[in-house]
């Protein structure tokens, strides 16, 4: 049985790094089994459609996004630790951009099981971000999690049309400084 989860982490890995590149648009099943060495056939077995494997890449990223707020055992809660979690973030965004700000999918009718799994998970994230930003010290952390959401959306999309006046570094010193006072 190992081998069908290998199989299946990889299709997820190269589509999540294929759609990185060139969108989700940009990228074909044939591409994601080329990627993979398998037959397009093969990616069928593990996922009905394109939009199933663009949908188990989102909660991959939702996972590893939460995974970076989960305070670790030996990490103190702090204003430092917080711009630190959230130029991670913004770099993350970066490099997961173009997969985080695709708006094309439009039906997702044969893949609403897994809809509601990613919303779930998403809840889990905010919920993960904001006893995080508790932690922290934010007064509101419900609405710094969204805060922090929007802007790393934003921050991403300005950056894939070459707007960005920003670094990382100093967006996220800023958002702490505006998180904590």
């Amino acid at each position: 049985m190992k081998k069908v989860s290998t199989t299946k982490e990889k299709i997820v890995e190269i589509a999540q790094s294929l759609m990185g590149k060139e969108g989700y648009s940009g990228v074909s099943m044939t591409d994601i089994a080329k990627g993979v060495g398998v037959t397009k056939a093969s990616l069928y077995y593990f996922f009905k459609n394109k939009e199933s494997i663009y949908l188990a890449v989102l909660k991959e990223i939702i996972r590893e996004v939460s995974d970076q707020y989960t305070l670790k055992p030996k990490e103190k809660a702090s204003k430092q630790l917080l711009t630190k979690k959230i130029e991670q973030s913004l770099q993350y965004g970066i490099h997961h951009g173009i997969i985080i700000a695709t708006p094309e999918i439009t039906d997702f009718k044969k893949n609403q099981k897994e809809l509601v799994e990613l919303d779930k998970e998403a809840k889990v994230m905010q919920d993960v971000m904001q006893v995080f930003l508790e932690k922290c010290g934010v007064k509101n952390p419900k609405f710094g999690t969204q805060i922090l959401i929007d802007i790393t959306h934003a921050y991403v999309w300005r950056t894939l049309f070459k707007t960005n006046k920003n670094t990382p570094k100093k967006l996220a010193a800023d958002l702490a400084n505006i998180l904590i006072r």
